[in-house]
């Protein structure tokens, strides 16, 4: 009995991580897809994929690219909340921080 426990936890571990890593692997392929969208202007496109992976994701680089998408639509406000996440998650990500100081120049001469 002890040994079928065992394999059973053993079978539903590895079920797991193999399911992990299959929707991991889904992120990436969307997160490329939307950065190939940004790449050819493709706004609208990016957007969408970047606020859906933004809904499931932690990932500094889908904040930070999802507030270069929303600036470049005009969307500043949406922009400048995506910069802060970027920061957020991390602090050290010099480029999100530019930009933050880049979008609060611009709205502060509007």
């Amino acid at each position: 009995m002890r040994s079928r426990l065992l394999t059973y936890f053993f079978l539903f571990t590895a079920y797991s991580s193999l399911t992990a890593l299959a929707e991991e692997l889904d992120r990436n392929a969307e997160f490329t897809q939307a950065n190939q969208h940004y790449e050819a202007e493709e706004y609208e496109k990016a957007l969408k994929i970047y606020q859906e992976l933004s809904e499931t994701s932690l990932a500094k680089e889908v904040f930070y690219n999802l507030g270069n998408t929303q600036f470049r639509m005009g969307k500043l406000g949406a922009a400048s909340l995506a910069y802060r996440r970027a920061v957020l998650l991390d602090p050290g990500m010099i480029e999100a921080k530019q930009n933050l100081q880049l979008l609060n120049r611009k709205l502060g001469s509007l």
